[in-house]
């Protein structure tokens, strides 16, 4: 184990994951109104714009 480092448990991996998406807008914004099919894919620019409008 490297010195000065905080163990990252899964609870603490979990809660970052929810913290960074409780704290993201785009991602918020994806995820109320857009659903992830495999087949299907989005431009990015295209994606950002719909979040500004």
């Amino acid at each position: 184990m490297a010195k000065h480092t905080l163990t990252q448990t899964p609870s603490i991996l979990k809660e970052r994951s929810k913290w960074l998406t409780d704290n993201n807008l785009v991602q918020q914004s994806d995820n109320e109104n857009y659903i992830q099919a495999e087949s299907s894919t989005i431009n990015q620019e295209n994606l950002y714009q719909a979040y500004k409008n």
